[in-house]
């Protein structure tokens, strides 16, 4: 390719040529030439140039060459391939959390409509066992007729049982509600705890189970709520006492630390399996 250039032409730094060999006309071209700079291959960057006695030769900028192009295009089709993909995945967890928030606020949903079903019932029920509880009593009182009077006690006690389990009833909403509120104040445990074993003497009696309360002191002072504590240690002695064999054993243990009281329940029963221990606190 033969190429003459003209001084008045020319850039005072760079060259704007094509890729190729060049055979200058005249030979002040190619000193001319030798005198610039830069030399760029139509303007996409400067590149390597070798310089003859009457030419050049001009090389393509390896940043432009076919194998840069593939790659440069490689990395934007993988760049958008990733900004793809992320949005993808970006989508698909923001829609398994908009379904977990559905489906928790639908379990919500059921929860409010068994709290309040259970809250409703149990009300329901007060009103007839209250009824029925008042007249037993007094007949219970009234009545000199031993047979009559064992018939009218065992209404009253059955019926105080079913009043005790809408209680619980109750109870369970509120927990399940967070309206369960504690109404602790210093009360001795001591006497506590032995109110609710008396209920389980005659129990431990007729079955000849030992049934022993060990506490060091008569007079144990805490912030407990009666109620709640009385309930818990009627459930756990109630397993004990149905797991436990005749001839057994069932024991309280009150031990005061420096900042609790502990309060232990033991038996001889058949105890619970090693590989269900974990469960032990879920719910029945």
């Amino acid at each position: 390719m033969h190429c003459n250039i003209l001084p008045d032409s020319l850039n005072p730094r760079s060259i704007f040529i094509g890729k190729g060999e060049y055979i200058f006309t005249e030979t002040n071209d190619i000193l001319l030439l030798g005198k610039h700079k830069f030399v760029s291959v139509n303007g996409a960057g400067f590149t390597d140039v070798i310089f003859g006695t009457d030419r050049i030769t001009v090389f393509t900028p390896w940043w432009i060459t076919t194998w840069a192009m593939i790659i440069y295009s490689s990395v934007v089709v993988g760049i958008i391939i990733l900004m793809v993909n992320f949005r993808t995945r970006r989508f698909k967890i923001k829609s398994e959390l908009e379904k977990k928030e559905f489906e928790a606020k639908k379990l919500h949903e059921v929860d409010e409509i068994k709290t309040r079903f259970f809250t409703n019932i149990s009300h329901e029920f007060r009103t007839p066992l209250t009824l029925i509880l008042g007249p037993a009593k007094q007949l219970s009182e009234q009545l000199k007729d031993e047979a009559a009077k064992t018939k009218a006690d065992l209404i009253h006690r059955s019926a105080k049982n079913l009043n005790h389990l809408v209680d619980e009833l109750l109870d369970i909403s509120k927990i399940e509600s967070g309206e369960m509120k504690l109404k602790a104040c210093p009360l001795n445990l001591v006497k506590i705890v032995k109110e609710s074993a008396l209920s389980f003497s005659a129990l431990a009696e007729r079955r000849k189970i030992t049934f022993i309360i060990n506490s060091t002191v008569d007079e144990l002072i805490a912030y407990v709520d009666s109620n709640k504590v009385d309930k818990i240690l009627s459930n756990v002695l109630s397993n004990a006492f149905k797991f436990t064999p005749e001839m057994g054993k069932v024991e309280i243990g009150l031990i005061r630390n420096e900042k609790f009281v502990e309060i232990s329940i033991a038996d001889t029963g058949i105890g619970i399996p090693e590989n269900q221990v974990d469960k032990i606190f879920d719910r029945f």
